[in-house]
């Protein structure tokens, strides 16, 4: 049933009129339908949310491992970045 206003102040109303028509009808447990909707989307948001907290932990995992390797790289030609490569040889024998 589509409602304009609160509709959880409507649902008193709607019982009441549920019982004029059909005296003795039991009328419980009316949801509401962003109730329903919350409750059968709630596994998939989970679902969601923990899939992106693994994709936020992989990408850093991935950013500290290639911030890794390059300070190995770089630790490794360490001497030759700055001098480039003259520390290596004798400066009393040039060419």
């Amino acid at each position: 049933m589509r409602l304009q206003g609160d509709p959880e102040t409507l649902v008193a109303a709607i019982h009441d009129a549920v019982w004029n028509v059909v005296p003795g009808l039991a009328v419980y447990d009316t949801p509401l339908i962003t109730e329903i909707s919350d409750h059968l989307v709630a596994d998939d948001r989970l679902a969601a949310s923990v899939a992106g907290i693994f994709a936020l932990l992989g990408t850093a995992l991935a950013g500290f491992g290639v911030y890794g390797l390059m300070a190995y790289f770089v630790g490794q030609r360490r001497v030759e970045i700055g001098t480039g490569g003259v520390a290596e040889r004798n400066v009393a024998e040039r060419p």
